[in-house]
């Protein structure tokens, strides 16, 4: 809920709005004071305090307020109108999964909210301007923090020209991915110099063992009732609900698997036979969406740089230049992932039995959803084959686990095959030859 609430164009403009309505009423309660000389210690006090402000009598302020209220929800619309067409323009070219990012973007967001809320606010200050003679009510200061707010506004749209101009752009658009993803990656996986964890300790403790089997005999399996791209596992109410019933629990899907009715997610071991209705309500701490996110789905943001490179190497679009953007992007990411360990696959309680087997995030799936396809796609550009090798020896530089030396090595070999098919210049199979025979260098695990 709270990601669809942070990707909505009505969140923080409807919380702006809420703000002018408090901001009206702290000026206008202004505005009485300022009317009750009393509270001074002589009129020419409250002269001295309101010379500082623009009069006008009634009828001005309703102009004032009309004019600003009126030019606001006008620019407003406007406005509304620009991001929708920098939306179509963003789907047209980086692909609709992408919009999400535009409309998380706060900037937007606030401006949005900045033109409504101070339409919102001179329509709260006009009411209260009263004419007749004996109920006699101008809100001076009021009406000139309209007029400050409008000015104000004039900036904010200069902003907003400069700020939609510049985040279509290619580089602008994968460089808010990458940070996305890295923040995600932080988020999610841990420092290589952490201590080790009790992963490391409890890692031969396999779910079908005996030890296990004989103390949780009862194995009962749970399939999903939903439809739709796992977001989320809610892991301590996993954890509580196995603690409570004692049992222990292999989950047999990760987020960013789709589900379909009947699909096995989970294998679950207990002492006695447990009712089917447990089962069924232990499929609440599985969060299901029509489209991935990053919550706890690394592969979300590397499938988003990923698109925007294969869409830029169609046909119809043909820019190298983005996809190897991308790709430098990714190299960054991975260079990065090879620093930290992912996150544990073992969750035990408080008194350190094992309860929640989670399925592990391996750097070789990784590798797979961020290269296959710009690989398999790259076949009649050369640049992006050759920049692609590159990409790898800047990832070797960085590995150091056996295991992520030997995935990254198949996809240098798989590449290379790839260029001996389709590179036709012997002087760029011997480019791509030579920077192969770096990355091997560096890869070699004998």
């Amino acid at each position: 809920m709270w990601y669809d609430i942070k990707s909505s164009f009505w969140f923080i403009p409807l919380l702006m709005i809420f703000s002018s309505f408090i901001f009206s009423l702290f000026t206008l309660f202004i505005d009485q004071v300022l009317y009750k000389e009393e509270l001074f210690q002589s009129y020419e006090y409250t002269q001295n305090i309101l010379k500082y402000f623009v009069f006008v009598g009634a009828d001005g302020a309703r102009s004032v307020l009309t004019t600003v209220s009126g030019s606001m929800i006008t620019v407003a619309g406007v406005t509304f109108s620009i991001t929708i067409v920098s939306l179509t323009m963003a789907a047209s070219q980086f692909g609709s999964r992408l919009l999400v990012n535009f409309m998380q973007d706060k900037s937007t967001q606030f401006v949005l909210g900045t033109f409504v809320s101070t339409y919102v606010y001179c329509l709260l200050v006009l009411r209260s301007v009263h004419s007749d003679y004996e109920n006699l009510f101008v809100p001076t200061f009021s009406v000139n923090c309209a007029v400050l707010l409008a000015f104000f506004n004039v900036g904010v749209l200069v902003f907003f020209i400069h700020h939609i101009s510049i985040s279509i752009k290619a580089e602008c658009v994968i460089d808010s991915v990458y940070k996305q993803l890295k923040l995600d990656i932080d988020r999610m996986f841990i420092d290589g110099d952490h201590e080790k964890s009790d992963d490391d300790s409890i890692k031969q403790t396999d779910f079908n063992s005996p030890e296990l089997a004989e103390e949780y005999p009862a194995k009962s399996a749970m399939y999903s009732p939903k439809t739709g791209y796992l977001q989320a596992i809610d892991y301590d109410k996993l954890m509580e609900l196995s603690v409570e019933k004692d049992l222990v629990v292999q989950l047999e899907t990760k987020a960013g698997d789709y589900f379909v009715p009947g699909f096995p997610v989970a294998t679950i071991r207990s002492k006695s036979r447990i009712q089917g209705e447990f089962v069924t309500g232990l499929s609440d701490v599985f969060l299901c969406g029509h489209q991935r996110t990053g919550e706890q789905d690394t592969e979300s943001g590397i499938h988003q740089l990923v698109e925007i490179a294969v869409r830029s190497l169609s046909p119809g679009i043909n820019d190298p230049f983005t996809a190897i953007s991308c790709i430098d992007c990714l190299s960054s990411v991975f260079t990065i992932l090879a620093q930290k360990r992912p996150p544990a696959a073992w969750h035990h309680d408080d008194e350190g039995c094992l309860r929640v087997l989670a399925k592990p995030v391996e750097y070789s799936m990784l590798l797979e959803a961020a290269f296959n396809q710009i690989r398999q796609n790259s076949k009649t550009s050369v640049a992006v084959t050759i920049r692609l090798m590159d990409a790898y020896h800047r990832i070797a530089f960085s590995l150091k686990d056996v295991a992520n030396k030997a995935a990254l090595r198949r996809h240098v070999e798989m590449l290379l095959a790839a260029g001996a098919c389709n590179i036709d210049c012997e002087h760029d199979m011997q480019d791509l030859k030579r920077r192969y025979d770096d990355c091997i260098d560096l890869l070699d695990i004998t």
